[in-house]
This record gives structure tokens, C-alpha cells and sequence, in this order.
């Protein structure tokens, strides 16, 4: 399983078999601000050459203190194992339990080409500013209905070009103007 924060895909039996896991320090913003908008982009480098025409993935508020660091489809911290369920490929559980991640926020479908891909996600975002305490961050699902061997490869928080990693862009409001 992949949680360098760059591959979506999933496997022969169109289960989950890689996810993206991102964090953002949203402490900067007042917490009582309304958010009104918030554009995660993610720069797209490849995308598998004849599976999907289109492959659709959900953003999910995390809702367990993940430590990017240790994470893996297994755990979310050393000693803290995701919750168990048998929908991902080899029964690894990537997070997909209703106790891991919160609803999808937003879907959107990806075609072939590379260039930047953006949800937009400002209900995580708000909550993420309102108790900063629960910033745990997002998930990029992968698309179980894009056929085996279905994949989108991102750049990472750790490409060598700062101007390819991934952004959250957030527009908001304070309290009388």
C-alpha cells in the first residue's frame, strides 16, 4: 500500500489498493472565519494508458490522528491500526471504514491528462479551522469501478519542484468584513 501522498490505483478485483493521505496547517486562520472556499490541487504526472477513460476520486476528511510518517494501509500511527474491514486488495484496510473517514465530500472524475486536478473540499476545511484539534486531514480515494490495473499518479509533498507539490487554497471571511 502507498501512502506517499502521490498514487491512486486499484488492483485486478477493482478493490482500493493505493490511497492518498495529505495534512494542511489551517492554525493560521482565526477559527471563527467562514471558510468560503477551499481547492486542494493535486498535480497529475501519469495516468494508466488504456483501463479508465475517467476514473473518479472522492476526498474524505480524516477522522483518526494520522502521522503521515508511520501510516500505511494497516496503521494510522505506530501501535494504532486502522479499522477492519475487507474491501481493499489482500484485505489491508486503507482506511475505509466509517470510523476512518468521514463521507466523500466531493467526487471528481479524472481524464488522462497531466495537468493539476482540484476538489474542492470547504466543509473539512471549515471544521479544520473551527476545532483545529480534529485536523487530521484528507484522503484521495482510489476508483474501485476504473478496471484492474486503473491508476493516477500525483507529485508528492515531497517532489523536488515546490511549485508541483500539493496545494490547498483557501479563501475566507471574518466576522464584520
Amino acid at each position: 500500500c502507498d501512502w506517499s501522498s502521490d498514487v491512486c490505483s486499484s488492483d485486478l478485483n477493482n478493490q482500493i489498493a493505493n490511497a492518498i493521505i495529505l495534512k494542511f496547517d489551517t492554525s493560521g486562520i482565526p477559527t471563527n472565519a467562514t471558510v468560503v472556499t477551499a481547492q486542494l490541487t493535486l498535480v497529475m504526472e501519469e495516468a494508466d494508458s488504456a483501463v479508465a477513460t475517467t476514473y473518479s476520486s472522492g476526498a474524505h476528511k480524516l477522522l483518526k490522528p494520522v502521522v503521515t510518517s508511520q501510516a500505511t494501509g494497516n496503521i494510522y500511527a505506530t501501535g494504532s491500526n486502522w479499522t477492519a474491514n475487507a474491501c481493499c486488495f489482500n484485505s489491508i484496510p486503507m482506511a475505509q471504514s466509517s470510523s476512518d473517514i468521514a463521507p466523500v465530500e466531493t467526487i471528481v472524475q479524472l481524464n488522462r491528462t497531466l495537468e493539476d486536478k482540484t476538489w474542492s473540499i470547504p466543509v473539512m476545511t471549515q471544521q479544520w479551522v473551527q476545532s483545529p484539534s480534529t485536523n487530521y486531514g484528507v484522503m484521495i480515494n482510489s476508483d474501485t469501478a476504473s478496471g484492474a490495473d486503473g491508476y493516477r499518479t500525483f507529485k508528492s509533498q515531497e517532489h523536488g519542484d515546490t511549485a508541483d507539490r500539493p496545494t490547498l487554497t483557501i479563501t475566507y471571511n471574518l466576522p464584520g468584513g
